[in-house]
């Protein structure tokens, strides 16, 4: 039964190792088990890094401070860390425990590479009565990418919902948002090759949001979201295109609370459009630069629909979803013509965001904090099978919108870190 989490008492295939402060702790293959319908009690925290040697688990327990409304719940005592290489719900085995109350952490050594594995912690009251079980972690071993280039890109806007970077069909240059030389907002353009950098656009405000950009399949435009205030009566979120040559600029969606374009032609976008008010349930739709006709594409008002990523050659699209009743998000598939929506990846435990297809047309890329914060993952679509793409074990770095050039060398992606600095980075990923 799905409600009954049984760690089982199995061989696994591989040797684990824990460590911490010199000690080694091999598995413990005693028989546990334990109900994952109770929630995450007094567990604040559950983080995971990793490369291909090892990976560094972190969390916290104790009563949340910050909310003093929440009825008072048992004491931890102790908490065990367990492990699976089958499934995020079953077939775990106990790797570690500890009877530290607080920040508390362990490294786990001697797995395979390029395995997945799902890590989840339980806390224990000081008579070793359950009190609650995290979600499932999920991660890889595997080799950190090296650095092509970095850019410290001074930007307020979160990468979790902005700053979409895009790379230009030939690859030879990365547009993005970032602070121009006096302190504004404004799309830039970085050539990869001399890594000498372009302003594309000319704002003079500090109070504009600008974000979610994307070339043109011919290159020759850019599109974007735009707003001239960030004040909740006065936002006028819409689609504007930017001409990369003369770099004239113009609105091309009637707002208030379109963003995230992406390019279907060379002269129609689609874009998602929320509303001003309540519910706020953003649909597809498709807006055509020839004649400004806007169309809707979808009407399931049952999931959110943000970041849309188009396969120009076969006009399916990619989006990330939100189920309406948590705030989980999977990505979703849906075409122009039939508008249903097909989930590739689960919406149980994690979120997944920032799709783009891979120009094999058979991989997607997308952001998901599957491992406990924000790193790049992929799917196959044939396979079904995922793969961590980026790692480090650097705490509290997050990484967003992967993106591989169309020439398969590189990959970029926005980073942020511990201090909420912005990067752009490109890094060797040759496919």
């Amino acid at each position: 039964m799905r409600n009954l989490f049984v760690v089982m008492s199995i061989t696994l295939l591989f040797f684990v190792s824990c460590q911490k402060d010199n000690d080694i702790l091999s598995v413990d293959d005693t028989y546990n088990s334990f109900d994952i319908t109770k929630g995450p009690v007094n567990i604040q925290q559950f983080d995971s890094y990793s490369n291909e040697n090892q990976v560094n688990l972190y969390w916290t327990t104790g009563r949340p401070i910050y909310y003093p409304s929440t009825p008072l719940s048992p004491k931890v005592g102790s908490v065990s860390l367990y492990i699976s290489d089958t499934s995020p719900d079953e077939n775990f085995v106990k790797i570690h425990e500890s009877d530290q109350v607080g920040e508390d952490s362990t490294v786990v050594t001697g797995l395979s590479p390029n395995m997945i594995y799902y890590f989840r912690i339980a806390t224990y009251t000081e008579t070793d009565s359950l009190i609650g079980v995290s979600r499932p972690l999920m991660t890889t071993l595997a080799q950190e990418l090296n650095d092509y280039y970095s850019l410290l890109v001074s930007v307020k806007e979160s990468p979790l919902y902005s700053t979409k970077l895009s790379w230009s069909p030939n690859g030879n240059s990365i547009a993005f948002v970032g602070k121009d030389n006096s302190g504004y907002p404004n799309i830039l353009e970085l050539d990869v090759n001399s890594f000498s950098i372009k302003q594309l656009t000319d704002y003079t405000s500090t109070e504009n949001r600008l974000m979610s950009i994307a070339y043109s399949p011919n290159g020759d435009k850019i599109a974007y979201c735009y707003s001239p205030s960030q004040t909740s009566g006065e936002t006028n979120y819409r689609i504007w295109v930017l001409n990369t040559t003369n770099l004239q600029k113009e609105v091309v969606t009637t707002g208030r609370v379109d963003g995230d374009p992406t390019w279907l032609s060379n002269e129609s976008v689609i874009f998602c459009r929320g509303t001003h008010g309540p519910p706020n349930i953003p649909e597809l739709y498709l807006v055509n630069l020839q004649n400004g006709l806007e169309e809707g594409i979808t009407q399931d008002q049952n999931i959110r629909k943000y970041t849309p990523s188009v396969l120009t050659t076969d006009s399916l699209i990619i989006y990330s979803g939100e189920i309406l009743e948590n705030d989980k998000r999977a990505i979703y598939q849906t075409t122009i013509s039939v508008g249903t929506n097909i989930p590739l990846t689960e919406t149980e435990y994690w979120r997944d965001l920032q799709p783009t297809w891979s120009n094999s047309k058979m991989k997607i890329y997308f952001t998901s904090d599957r491992s406990g914060h924000y790193e790049i993952w992929a799917i196959d679509l044939i396979s079904k099978n995922y793969t961590q793409i980026t790692h480090g074990l650097k705490k509290g770095v997050d990484r967003f919108h992967g993106a591989v050039d169309p020439n398969n060398k590189f990959i970029a992606i926005m980073e942020r870190d511990a201090s909420w600095n912005h990067v752009l980075k490109i890094l060797d990923y040759m496919q």
